[in-house]
């Protein structure tokens, strides 16, 4: 599984890669070497993308050589200012040193697999690929200590006296002979190819590509460890200054580079960074999220928990135990819609005072026409403690009950009259110039339309504290707020949308 996603906040904070790296440098090419025959070395600078891919930037610096178990002959005659004072009959064993120098930029996919429950990889398998420039240089060893051609060296090797040139073990003794002939010193600069892009006509630059697979290590938070081979394309085929096999025929392609390293890497943290993406699993981060996400819902939960299930939610619920099935107000709170301090699930007459007669409970939600009527068996025997309350109403902000509504709807339901009975109850005992009653919408329709229908519910209440209730409507002052307003920001179910269907009513400040 390869992921390329980055979560949300882990790209600022990725930190980038130093290393060094050095390793096996051989050209593959048309003249043969040992296992080990060359060294190179350098830097590189990492930078991750994302989780898999990242691109890198690198220097190197490589020295190689080829020694050749088997003469070359007439194949020399097409450079004869190179190979001057050789022959057929005085062959020359190929003998070259090889520099190089490469400024390449590559991209790193990695093809590790990743587990959920892993926040970071211990290792990391990946290929890369990448383009750049290389200049390199060729010498051979063509002349001994005193500047003249090696003569003489079919007769002085065991190639033509044992034929064992088709042997491993042949060759490797053909090359220790020739190894104990040789000064070791490359004098002799190789052909250059033509027409080649050159810096001041004697530095080489040419075009190259770089393909490999590598496998990391991770040490620590700071250090990791790679193995790595890369595989070196140039269109050149004088990377180890040999092209023509014989004096009619060129040799069979261009020489490839090998370069097998170890790198030693090290992040380069700044302030609060972390790692580099590639080491980093990216469902670390959205993991952090989801729990923060839980971890918010968690308590969403318990803020809109209704503990004793009196229907309004423990934010905002004034009395944290009321009664079982007793009716509250909008906060809470058990009603007690006379105020003569008995709740109304316990009052034998809720909506009346202590001298009220059964009648008035009984005919309270019957349409009066005689309003005066209804309104004499209201009593007042107690004016101080209705100033008590008005006063408190004002200082603490108190608001009175709600009446809620069905959806798309402004009719006032049977369950909301102990509401309204209550609200009529305290404007009757009050001497209050100036009420506000607002209606409200939920947002599931447009907005003009939530707007009339406020209204609307509004002027129902009105209509019904008027005519059931007996209240004189001089003191309102109608609003509509439709939907501008929720008590519910974000409501969740219906039970959420229910609350924010409301007529509120307030004292005017």
């Amino acid at each position: 599984m390869l992921t390329f996603q980055v979560a949300k906040g882990q790209k600022n904070q990725n930190s980038d890669e130093l290393g060094i790296h050095f390793g096996n440098f051989f050209i593959a090419g048309d003249v043969d070497h040992p296992l080990f025959p060359g060294f190179a070395g350098g830097l590189h600078y990492r930078t991750a993308i994302n989780n898999a891919l990242s691109f890198r930037s690198e220097l190197f610096y490589g020295i190689t050589y080829g020694l050749d178990a088997k003469p070359t002959t007439d194949g020399i005659f097409q450079e004869p200012g190179v190979f001057e004072g050789y022959s057929v009959s005085q062959p020359w064993f190929y003998s070259y040193q090889t520099k190089l120098i490469r400024l390449n930029f590559q991209g790193l996919l990695e093809l590790t697999n990743l587990e959920p429950d892993i926040k970071y990889k211990k290792f990391n398998l990946f290929v890369l690929g990448g383009l750049g420039f290389d200049s390199h240089g060729t010498w051979l060893n063509l002349k001994d200590a005193n500047g003249e051609p090696y003569t003489d060296l079919l007769n002085k090797t065991s190639f033509q006296k044992d034929n064992d040139y088709n042997t491993s073990s042949g060759r490797r003794a053909i090359r220790k002979e020739l190894k104990e002939i040789y000064d070791a010193t490359y004098e002799t600069p190789a052909f250059k190819k033509v027409g080649e892009f050159r810096l001041g006509d004697e530095t080489n630059i040419a075009l190259e590509a770089s393909i490999g697979l590598g496998i990391s290590y991770r040490v620590s938070s700071r250090f990791n460890i790679s193995l790595e081979h890369e595989i070196i394309l140039s269109k050149n085929d004088y990377l180890d200054g040999l092209r023509w096999r014989t004096q009619n025929d060129v040799t069979n392609g261009f020489d490839v580079g090998h370069y097998t390293s170890v790198r030693l890497a090290m992040n380069i943290n700044k302030g609060q960074k972390k790692e580099p993406l590639y080491w980093v699993n990216p469902w670390d981060e959205n993991q952090k999220i989801v729990d923060s996400l839980e971890s918010r819902v968690s308590e969403l939960e318990k803020e809109i928990m209704d503990t004793d299930k009196d229907g309004v939610i423990d934010a905002v619920d004034q009395q944290a135990n009321s009664v079982s099935n007793c009716p509250v107000d909008s906060k809470g709170i058990t009603l007690d819609s006379d105020r003569d301090g008995i709740s109304d699930c316990y009052d034998k007459f809720p909506f009346g005072d202590k001298s009220d007669i059964e009648s008035i409970v009984a005919d309270y939600l019957k349409k009066r026409e005689d309003n005066s009527k209804y309104g004499s068996k209201i009593h007042v025997s107690d004016t101080s403690e209705i100033y008590s309350r008005i006063n408190e109403v004002n200082k603490k902000k108190i608001g009175l009950p709600f009446v809620f509504f069905n959806s798309d709807s402004y009719l006032v339901g049977q369950d909301q009259y102990p509401a309204l009975a209550n609200i009529a109850s305290f404007l009757k005992e009050s001497n209050i110039h100036c009420i506000m009653i607002t209606g409200h919408a939920d947002n599931r329709d447009g907005f003009e339309y939530n707007e009339k229908l406020g209204l609307l519910r509004a002027q129902e209440v009105i209509k019904i504290l008027r005519d059931e209730f007996g209240i004189s409507t001089t003191t309102f002052n109608v609003f509509s707020k439709g939907e501008i307003d929720p008590l519910i920001i974000h409501p969740k179910s219906e039970v959420y949308e229910f609350i924010n269907r409301r007529v509120e009513f307030k004292v005017c400040e």
